[in-house]
């Protein structure tokens, strides 16, 4: 019986992020949960983030999503226990910063333990977009329960945070760089990690050279290796 009500409690906490926050606002399409004041330039990164996702297939006007911030909160803490680090972790629609810095007024946020900065607006644009997904296609729909391969779910939320603002080209050729380094940073200063921009090419490719739909692209049998190679020759047939 203690088990049961101590796992039905993790739940609550999970679900209802507002138990471990002093504070909660209201702003557009965010609700905000914050310990400390609310720096007013934060809800204009947000809405910044929020409008690169309007022309995209998923886009919900009406969506809610929750931004729960790092500022002294247990919630992010227990989120990462139990769904691992990131720089934001993402379900449902919840958008948990994990992030120990969130330099409002640069667009940056920095990650101690993995000693780097990443652009704020890009990767709250990744996490809307998991929200997205989750709210078009529900718990079993959505990764990891329905078991995408991880290509198409992470590739497209990388497509919509940065993706559309590179030519295909230039970003396989990104790709294709010989470098050690597991993070690959553009020239915006978005930056991810370097399968991820694989997935990246992956979607562009299927979008915006094979004309499919993302629903198309998640209910497609090809394998991965066939769509890359089909990238890789569509791309070398460019050099010529």
């Amino acid at each position: 019986m203690t088990l049961v009500f101590c796992f039905g409690l993790l739940i609550s906490f999970v679900f209802n992020p507002s138990l471990l926050y002093g504070n909660e606002t209201i702003y557009r399409n965010f609700v905000i949960h914050h310990n400390d004041d609310l720096n007013e330039n934060l809800t204009k990164l947000l809405e910044i983030s929020f409008s690169k996702l309007e022309n995209q297939e998923l886009f919900d006007k009406e969506i809610q999503i929750s931004i729960c911030l790092n500022d002294g909160s247990l919630y992010p803490k227990l989120i990462q226990t139990l769904m691992g680090p990131d720089v934001i972790r993402s379900f449902a629609n919840k958008t948990v910063i994990q992030a120990d810095l969130l330099n409002v007024e640069n667009n940056k946020m920095i990650l101690t333990d993995w000693n780097e900065t990443f652009k704020a607006t890009q990767w709250f644009t990744h996490s809307f977009t998991h929200c997205l997904q989750y709210k078009k296609y529900g718990f079993f729909g959505s990764n990891p329960v329905a078991g995408y391969d991880e290509w198409k779910w992470e590739g497209y939320s990388e497509y919509t945070s940065f993706g559309t603002d590179y030519d295909l080209r230039l970003l396989v050729n990104k790709h294709l760089e010989n470098t050690t380094n597991n993070w690959v940073e553009m020239e915006d200063g978005s930056k991810t990690l370097k399968i991820h921009l694989k997935y990246l090419i992956m979607v562009k490719y299927c979008i915006e050279i094979q004309h499919m739909t993302y629903d198309q692209i998640l209910k497609s049998k090809d394998s991965p290796e066939k769509v890359y190679t089909d990238l890789l020759k569509w791309a070398k047939g460019q050099e010529s």
